[in-house]
């Protein structure tokens, strides 16, 4: 829709900006029946994505702002009182949804959300022994009871799904984060959580997130 958005917009001379809110398949974002189809202006909200902006749009006006949600969500973060109890918060993702739509996304992604999850649940008690409480927290788009099958087999564990409407209260609530490369991971970062990357070790992905600070829990149990 945006892109033919674009055109329409550009066949009547009327200005088109496009703002990038992640740091993953720039060019792919702007295909079109195999035509590259860009606005006059591309706004980016860091150095990361500015500097990738620069590398594959030449000849567009390149332009980079504050990141204006992160910002709000980090003085949101102050409202909430910081639980210092040992939870652990995972961020479900819909990995195999997403990359079966095809162009959006990487059509060869060696892994999914459930082998994710199952590869969270089976060492997270080597990270600690003395867990309180592990909050799943399903993404907007994903069923109730889409990982039923997979907590049952875990029923040592103090597992519960968020309840929460807020994913900042979960953050706040929680010590140590972990997920695959949803954006949300970086307000935890922000937020001066300790983040897991939670892509499993047969896997030859990296995680998308230009944060160094993002530990990956293969590296941290062999």
């Amino acid at each position: 829709l945006e892109k033919k958005t674009i055109i329409l917009a550009k066949k009547h001379k009327i200005k088109v900006s496009t703002i990038l809110d992640h740091w993953v398949n720039y060019k792919e974002r702007f295909m079109l029946n195999n035509k590259t189809i860009l606005p006059d202006e591309i706004f980016t909200q860091d150095y990361f994505a500015f500097n990738l902006a620069k590398k594959y749009f030449r000849g567009v006006k390149i332009i980079k702002i504050p990141n204006y949600y992160l910002n709000a969500s980090l003085k949101e973060l102050k409202l909430f009182k910081v639980n210092k109890d040992n939870n652990f918060l995972y961020l479900s993702e819909p990995i195999q949804s997403h990359y079966k739509k095809g162009i959006l996304f990487d059509k060869n992604r060696d892994y999914d959300e459930y082998q994710s999850l199952k590869f969270f649940l089976n060492n997270v008690n080597r990270i600690s022994q003395n867990i309180k409480k592990i909050i799943i927290r399903l993404h907007p788009s994903d069923k109730r009871f889409k990982y039923n099958n997979i907590i049952s087999k875990f029923k040592h564990l103090p597992i519960r799904l968020s309840n929460n409407n807020s994913l900042l209260k979960d953050i706040s609530q929680s010590s140590i984060i972990f997920g695959c490369e949803t954006l949300a991971m970086v307000i935890a970062l922000m937020a001066k959580k300790r983040v897991l990357c939670t892509i499993p070790p047969k896997s030859k992905s990296k995680c998308s997130l230009p944060y160094k600070s993002i530990e990956y829990l293969k590296d941290l149990i062999n």
